[in-house]
C-alpha cells in the first residue's frame, strides 16, 4: 500500500494527517523503508507538520514493517541526533530566539516515537538548571533509551538539591554523560553532586577538560578512591571519536 493511500484512508475519520499527504504523493512504503526518521521529519516544512509526522511513522513505519527500535538490523534503530547550538531554555518558551527550538519542544518531539540515540549532542545550548528536568522526562519515556548525552557549554548547575537529584538520575539512565565546561563540573559541585559519585557512575561521566587533566588539580573535587577510575575513564574518552 502507498502511503498516501493510506493517509486517505485515515483522514476519512477527520484526521488532521491529511496536512502531509502531499509529501507522499507516487511513493510506496519500500521507496521510504531505508530513510531515517530525521530525513522524514526534515521534509516537513512547519512545527506541526513534524508533529504529525512523527505520529505517521509511530502509528504507520514501525508496525507496517515490524520495525522495533531495538532490532539492531533496522536503519531506524539507532541514530545520532545534533543539536549544538540549536537549543534554548524553557525559560525562553513562547519567546522569539531566532530559529532555535525550545527544549520543552524537542523533548516532546523526540517523546513521540520510540528510538535508541546512540548519541544525542545538546552542547553550546545555554541550557539552564531548571531544563534538567525535562531531560530527565526524556529519559524515563519508555523505549526512549540516549547511549551517550553531550552536555558540554551549558549552565547547569547543582546549587539545590533537586537539581542534583535530577542529575543523577540522567548519569543512571546513559552510558556516558558528558558535562564539560558547566559550573557543575567544577569544584562548586564537591559538596553536592560529587558527594554522591560513585565507581558505576564515575565510569559514565566526563566532566574535565584535557587542558585540565593532567595538572591533577580536579583530585580536591572528588573522593581519593574514585581517582584511578576517572583517570582511567576521562584517558579512554579523549582517546575516542567522540573528543
Amino acid at each position: 500500500m502507498k502511503p498516501n493511500k493510506l493517509l486517505s484512508e485515515y483522514c476519512e475519520n477527520g484526521s488532521g494527517l491529511e496536512i502531509i499527504k502531499r509529501y507522499f504523493e507516487g511513493l510506496y512504503y519500500n521507496d521510504i523503508l531505508e530513510l531515517s526518521n530525521d530525513d522524514l521529519l526534515n521534509m516537513t516544512e512547519t512545527g506541526r507538520e513534524r508533529v504529525l509526522m512523527s505520529i505517521f511513522i509511530k502509528r504507520y513505519i514501525y508496525p507496517q514493517y515490524s520495525i522495533s527500535p531495538y532490532n539492531h538490523t533496522s536503519t531506524t534503530a539507532f541514530c545520532n541526533m545534533d543539536k549544538a547550538g540549536q537549543i534554548s531554555s524553557s525559560c525562553y518558551k513562547g519567546a522569539t530566539w531566532g530559529t532555535r527550538m525550545n527544549i520543552v519542544d524537542l523533548v516532546n518531539e523526540m517523546k513521540v516515537i520510540p528510538q535508541v540515540y546512540n548519541r544525542l549532542d545538546l552542547s553550546n545550548n545555554n541550557l539552564l538548571s531548571v531544563d534538567i528536568k525535562y531531560l530527565v522526562d526524556l529519559i524515563e519515556t519508555k523505549d526512549i533509551k540516549i547511549n551517550t548525552l553531550i552536555l558540554n557549554g551549558n549552565r547547569f548547575q547543582c546549587n539545590k538539591n533537586e537539581y542534583v537529584d535530577l542529575f543523577i538520575k540522567i548519569i543512571d539512565a546513559v552510558d556516558c554523560c558528558i558535562i564539560i565546561d558547566n559550573p557543575i563540573a567544577s569544584i562548586d559541585s564537591k559538596d553536592t553532586l560529587f558527594q554522591k559519585l560513585t565507581i558505576e557512575r564515575v565510569n559514565k561521566l566526563i566532566w574535565i577538560p584535557k587542558k585540565y587533566f593532567y595538572g591533577k588539580e580536579w583530585q580536591i573535587c572528588i573522593s581519593q578512591d574514585l581517582w584511578d577510575i576517572t583517570e582511567s575513564t576521562h584517558i579512554k574518552f579523549y582517546q575516542s571519536n567522540i573528543y
